[in-house]
């Protein structure tokens, strides 16, 4: 095992330097990720304009593979080193209500606000928050003894496998907040890499009727949702949404 990881870190808004940064010995509830492939989501346009509390390692869409595993932490997630996992960007306690009811994306820990603390989440927790390996911009990733962790199949090339965060966030859009079922009328407001999947997760769970808005600008992803299972698409800049979702169901409108 190395002792040292390159990362490219943000060190300035839009400014990255690549650095050579120490592997420490990690808890025997924690472990460590080598790298495969991170995607690149579209809040990290975002991300790489704000350091106000040190560098960053940037990248929460992370796949890879364990290089190292604590007893406790192979015990707890059922894994063991050469396992292949993706990491949700989240960071929790799971103990508080929200971990308990399996909605721990709003854990105080990954948000903050516990003691005045920083926020825990990959790609965009500073390195002076230890051991700093917090982004999939790097070689080795840590992974804290709070994350959410996925095996993942090894026969998926790590570029294929990356889209896995927004693909799942299109599941809980469409079918857990949504409740898209058989025979649903969907509308989805964005064209967005969410709104894509979602249309595609709605597709799948048996919607009747997938409507997709969207701006002019947004027609090269209107067409793409076409594509992947939208029934119709609608450019709010030239038609009004309500008068177009009325025609489209026969006055019923949308049901999710």
């Amino acid at each position: 095992m190395p002792d040292k990881t390159l990362a490219a870190v943000l060190i300035a808004p839009n400014k990255f330097e690549v650095r050579e940064i120490d592997i420490p010995e990690l808890p025997d509830d924690a472990g460590l990720l080598k790298i495969e492939a991170c995607g690149i989501c579209g809040s990290d346009a975002r991300i790489r304009n704000r350091v106000a509390n040190g560098p960053v390692i940037m990248g929460h869409e992370n796949v890879g593979v364990i290089a190292r595993i604590g007893k406790a932490a192979a015990a707890r997630w059922g894994v063991q080193e050469g396992d292949r996992v993706a990491l949700e960007e989240y960071v929790t306690c799971g103990t508080c209500r929200w971990c308990r009811s399996e909605n721990f994306r709003y854990c105080s820990l990954t948000d903050g606000g516990r003691n005045g603390d920083l926020p825990l989440r990959y790609g965009s927790t500073p390195m002076t928050q230890w051991p700093g390996l917090w982004g999939g911009y790097a070689e080795y990733l840590y992974i804290h003894p709070g994350a959410v962790i996925h095996k993942m199949p090894s026969h998926v090339p790590a570029l294929y496998a990356t889209p896995f965060l927004p693909m799942a966030n299109g599941v809980s859009l469409a079918v857990d907040y949504g409740g898209v079922t058989l025979g649903s009328t969907v509308l989805i407001q964005g064209p967005g890499e969410h709104g894509i999947a979602a249309a595609m997760v709605a597709k799948a769970a048996g919607a009747a009727c997938i409507i997709v808005a969207g701006l002019s600008q947004d027609a090269s992803r209107l067409e793409i949702c076409r594509r992947v299972g939208a029934h119709y698409t609608v450019d709010v800049e030239q038609e009004d949404l309500v008068d177009r979702v009325k025609q489209i169901t026969g006055g019923e409108a949308a049901t999710s």
